[in-house]
């Protein structure tokens, strides 16, 4: 078996994904591929894509808002939509490469190359899965034709029905995600310095998305005695910005790869609600407070955990403070939390995804 994964530069999370598949089925000496699907355009293109898509996000996500609220109205009418068509103009770059290469299966972390792949699926017998990132089933979703719908959470399995998607395509397992932790937590606060009895982790996404400063600047003025680490991912105005701020208690980072261990040790986590950031910490076990979404799918996001019970929601400054003051000090709380990340949230969702391909595709 040969293997095709396809994902986009549309956001870290669906990368991540791709590269946790990726890396999963190199393990078991499955040849794989990571592939950017955009990159399959001229440059030209795929800077003018992936450019619409990060200017979207201006005015803390106005458009990217409206965008998506129009994306749910078109889906309602049931006429083919321009999103299918202009991933259609990339299918035969994509088909020549799945032929030159001689893919025996497509793994898509990224609706776009599901719908190319959809229509060359119209015209030739081949494999795909699609791995939804986010927990809510996104427009458009029911114009792509994969083998199967891997979806994060079986809690979500009638949304993806009311879509009309067949039931029996639609597999349960999680976002793919690898949470192993091989050292103990004394000796990761060791090496990570941290020297505060409690800690807080903020996590903003790989583009360091929501007015940051602000949150940090009232958690350290509403808290005491706790450090608080704040990953700016790929904002370097943030990063430089939040550095101009005095304060011991506050570590800044930027773009880091060991994030996983920073999670691991803190007490508290406050994520953007990021579908692959949101189930990483989930499959850690750590209590979470939801802030900062970008509008449309990551509202959703927040809405199905704090549902669930499985996080809070912070939308104020003010409730950013209170809501992590009352999280560090209840441990029933805390329990609670986590209780429900167990019971809704797969931790073993990579390896469960290598075993149904090897299963399915043997």
């Amino acid at each position: 078996m040969k293997v095709l994964v396809l994902t986009c530069s549309t956001g870290g999370g669906h990368n991540a994904a791709a590269n946790y598949i990726t890396n999963e089925l190199l393990a078991h000496n499955i040849p794989t591929t990571y592939q950017n699907y955009l990159a399959l355009y001229d440059k030209k293109t795929q800077n003018l894509l992936e450019n619409a898509y990060y200017k979207s996000l201006a005015h803390n996500g106005f458009f990217f808002k409206n965008i998506y609220k129009l994306g749910e109205i078109y889906n309602k009418t049931n006429i083919t939509s321009p999103v299918y068509l202009l991933n259609k103009i990339g299918r035969k770059k994509l088909e020549d490469l799945i032929n030159q290469e001689q893919y025996d299966l497509c793994i898509c972390t990224h609706l776009y190359p599901a719908l190319a792949l959809t229509a060359i699926k119209k015209e030739k017998d081949i494999h795909f899965l699609f791995i939804a990132t986010d927990y809510k089933c996104i427009p458009f979703t029911n114009e792509i034709n994969p083998d199967y719908f891997i979806i994060p959470s079986a809690e979500l399995k009638s949304d993806y029905l009311s879509f009309n998607i067949p039931e029996e395509k639609i597999i349960p397992l999680g976002i793919p995600v690898d949470v192993t932790i091989t050292k103990s937590k004394n000796e990761i606060i060791k090496e990570l310095e941290l020297s505060y009895p409690k800690n807080i982790l903020i996590m903003s996404g790989s583009m360091g998305f929501g007015n940051l400063k602000e949150i940090v600047t009232s958690l350290l003025n509403g808290t005491r005695n706790t450090g608080i680490i704040i990953i700016c991912g790929n904002n370097d105005d943030l990063y430089l910005d939040l550095k101009t701020i005095k304060d011991d208690r506050l570590k800044v980072l930027g773009f880091i790869n060991n994030f996983k261990e920073y999670a691991y040790v803190c007490d508290v986590l406050l994520s953007k609600p990021g579908g692959l950031a949101t189930t990483e910490i989930a499959a850690l076990r750590k209590p979470l407070i939801h802030i900062t979404p970008i509008p449309g799918v990551e509202t959703y996001n927040a809405n199905f955990f704090q549902n669930h019970h499985m996080s809070l929601v912070a939308k104020t400054n003010d409730e950013v403070v209170n809501l992590t003051n009352t999280l560090l000090n209840n441990p029933d709380l805390q329990t609670e939390l986590t209780t429900n990340l167990a019971k809704y949230i797969n931790n073993n969702s990579v390896k469960d995804l290598y075993n149904f391909i090897i299963t399915t595709y043997k």
